[in-house]
C-alpha cells in the first residue's frame, strides 16, 4: 500500500472495512451529522406565509417559535433554505403620466447630445 502524507493508516483501515461492507456507493454516502436550525423545524410553515419584507419575516418567526432573529439572520436563513422573500414595489398614487413621458424623453435627448457631443465638450 502507498504512504499518503494526508491519509493516516487508520483512515485507510476504515475505507477498506467500509468498502467490504457496502462497496464504493458506501464511501460515497455522507456520515457526518450537521446541527439542524430550529427555524429549519418550520420550513413549510414560513414558506407558507408570504410576508412583505424582512422585519415582516423575523416578526413572524418569533410569534411562531419565539426566537429572536434580526433582519440579516433572516436573509440568510432564506437564502439557505431556498427560500425567496418578497420584494415590495411603491406605485405613485398621484402619478402624471404627461410629466413622465416628458421626462423620459428630455432625458432621452439630453443623453444622445452627451454622447454626440459631450467629449468635445470636456
Amino acid at each position: 500500500m502507498m504512504k499518503s502524507p494526508k491519509v493516516t493508516t487508520e483512515t485507510v483501515r476504515n475505507y477498506i472495512k467500509e468498502f467490504r461492507e457496502g462497496g464504493i456507493e458506501s464511501l460515497k454516502t455522507v456520515k457526518f451529522r450537521r446541527q439542524e436550525s430550529e427555524l429549519a423545524k418550520h420550513r413549510r410553515v414560513l414558506q407558507a406565509n408570504s410576508m412583505a419584507s424582512l422585519p415582516q419575516m423575523a416578526e413572524a418567526i418569533w410569534q411562531l417559535t419565539g426566537i429572536r432573529r434580526s433582519t440579516v439572520q433572516v436573509s440568510k436563513f432564506l437564502r439557505k433554505e431556498g427560500l425567496r422573500r418578497m420584494k415590495v414595489g411603491i406605485i405613485p398614487a398621484k402619478a402624471d403620466v404627461e410629466k413622465q413621458a416628458e421626462f423620459i424623453e428630455m432625458r432621452w435627448s439630453n443623453e444622445r447630445f452627451f454622447r454626440t457631443f459631450g467629449a468635445r465638450l470636456l
